[in-house]
């Protein structure tokens, strides 16, 4: 008894670090995303993690960059910007992606709605071939505006976005497609 214990807990402890790995790639050091894109700048902020924390308050937020040397954040409504600044005393944040990406392993397999379609609500230009799995085409998701969910068809790698968290229709019972919603990905259990 007491090795199952042991073993689940490093499995516990595995998942850990992972979801802290994962979560880290939501930021980046050295790029502003958000130039010129801000909704509001925020003095003495001391870290990534409080200009997060600062997005959090207001609704219309979905991205920040926190200034090493001046110490202020920046919040924007794009997750990531299109044309990013190169500076290396600046760090940005993708919320949406963060905050997506907070749940364990279990709580993410619980989100993947097998044979299911989540119909209409197609993000305009957002569909593609040569995604491998949901979680690819959830990948590119987390980082398109208004994206709130995605189809994918695992035997051609077909990936649709939608921006509406299930689609216009949410149809089950459909072989050979795969949904997933960021509302479920974020909720909190």
């Amino acid at each position: 008894s007491s090795g199952i214990n042991a073993e689940y807990g490093n499995v516990t402890a595995q998942e850990e670090r992972l979801s802290s790995m994962v979560k880290r790639s939501c930021i980046e050091t050295g790029v502003n995303y958000y130039v010129g894109s801000y909704l509001a700048h925020i003095g003495n902020i001391n870290s990534i993690y409080a200009c997060l924390a600062e997005c959090r308050k207001n609704s219309r937020c979905n991205g920040a960059s926190w200034s090493t040397d001046t110490k202020y954040c920046s919040l924007s409504e794009k997750r990531r910007g299109s044309q990013p600044s190169i500076n290396g005393k600046v760090v940005s944040i993708n919320k949406v992606c963060y905050d997506t990406l907070t749940g364990d392993a279990a709580k993410w397999k619980s989100c993947i709605e097998e044979n299911t379609d989540y119909s209409g609500a197609d993000i305009s230009g957002g569909q593609s071939y040569g995604f491998a799995t949901e979680w690819d085409c959830m990948g590119w998701c987390i980082n398109t505006a208004n994206c709130q969910s995605i189809t994918h068809q695992p035997n051609n790698g077909h990936c649709w976005l939608k921006h509406k968290p299930y689609g216009d229709n949410k149809r089950t019972n459909v072989a050979n497609l795969t949904s997933i919603s960021l509302a479920c990905m974020q909720s909190a259990n």
